[in-house]
């Protein structure tokens, strides 16, 4: 096996069957220059994220572009290299996208919220209280911390009812105050 798929015929990178869909599934814009050239065997010879970084430096470029984001249109100077780092030609130079996650712009309330919800099935019931106790007028519209309908909708509402149904499942967990 390759990074990217089994060895075919023993040259090395994808098979036709990922050939084939990555073209149709993966927006043009996003496909690395190597991928949209079809030269799949400079990708497997490579480590395995610089496919991803590519992809993840247009989605940043894409997402400072948008008119709703309010800024100016443009990436914010610190991400600017690394956003130029991940789409360089030089597969090797490539870098890894989680150290990217600890650049100041994600340090932000809303990131650590949404963290906090992706793990909060793991995280100690105290927490988890004092996460509600924080946030109880998230879905407030103009509350400082205020989240999109969709977010509370589709990741904080599920997470709130499967908090109940674990806390109701047994007699001892009903019983405390």
């Amino acid at each position: 096996l390759t990074p990217i798929g089994p060895n075919v015929g023993g040259g090395g990178g994808p098979d036709e069957h990922f050939c084939y869909y990555d073209s149709k599934l993966c927006p043009q814009g996003y496909r690395s220059p190597e991928r949209a050239e079809g030269r799949y065997d400079a990708l497997s010879n490579s480590a395995p994220h610089v496919m991803d970084s590519y992809g993840l430096g247009k989605l940043i470029e894409h997402v400072y572009q948008h008119p709703r984001v309010g800024g100016s249109g443009k990436v914010p100077q610190k991400l600017l290299k690394a956003t130029q780092r991940l789409q360089t030609l030089n597969l090797k130079a490539r870098p890894r996208c989680g150290p990217l996650l600890k650049c100041p712009v994600f340090d932000v309330e809303y990131v650590r919220t949404m963290t906090f919800l992706d793990t909060m099935s793991t995280q100690p019931y105290e927490d988890r209280m004092v996460f509600y106790q924080r946030h109880s007028n998230l879905t407030q519209a103009g509350s400082s911390g205020s989240m999109p309908e969709f977010v509370a909708r589709h990741k904080l509402l599920p997470a709130l009812l499967h908090q109940l149904s674990t806390c109701s499942a047994t007699p001892a967990a009903v019983s405390q105050e």
